[in-house]
């Protein structure tokens, strides 16, 4: 099987744990399964760079100075197409990324290849965190998190609809999916 992995940072300079120690350990125990893989993500580069490491293919993209989390989305999504494309091309079957963070599979859709997304957060976290700004009296940020969150719970909706089928790393998760997205049908692990 080929699988291609989508990630903002690259995991192969940054485990400190979370989303980037999930990569690499996934991608590592594909490629010792004898899957050939793929990892596409953003760097501190000049120009997009192919290289091999532990077995892995990682293809680096500029991140051309972006720091914050939108702007790098921005970025990672400027440069999907091509990328989906040419992995397309490559055959690879499995692409994977990390829901919410993975913009250009949400929105370049392969063709041919399935699109699985690994959901670590859903609505409970922002719930969580206007609440926690009220009971702190923290009114100017629970207003914020309050704005903001039917525009997360679209972008939830927009790139869980794109995906199909999904990864739930916890069963709380996965709770949640079925709590505030029951509408959805989607195929899960």
């Amino acid at each position: 099987m080929k699988i291609a992995i989508f990630t903002l940072n690259n995991p192969f300079e940054r485990i400190g744990g979370g989303i980037e120690s999930v990569v690499y350990n996934l991608s590592k125990s594909f490629a010792k399964l004898g899957h050939e893989v793929w990892i596409v993500c953003l760097g501190n580069i000049k120009d997009e760079t192919i290289e091999k490491r532990d077995g892995i293919n990682l293809w680096i993209l500029p991140e051309r100075g972006a720091k914050s989390l939108f702007k790098r989305s921005l970025v990672f999504a400027k440069y999907g197409k091509k990328v989906i494309s040419e992995l397309e091309n490559k055959g690879i079957e499995i692409f994977n990324g990390q829901a919410g963070h993975s913009s250009p599979l949400a929105f370049y859709k392969p063709k041919n290849g399935k699109v699985i997304l690994t959901v670590h957060t859903m609505d409970g976290e922002n719930i969580a965190n206007i609440k926690d700004c009220i009971r702190l009296g923290k009114i100017k940020e629970a207003l914020c998190e309050i704005i903001k969150y039917p525009i997360l719970k679209l972008w939830r909706i927009y790139y869980l609809l794109k995906s199909d089928a999904l990864i739930f790393v916890s069963n709380v998760t996965y709770n949640e999916f079925k709590k505030y997205y029951c509408f959805l049908k989607k195929n899960h692990i």
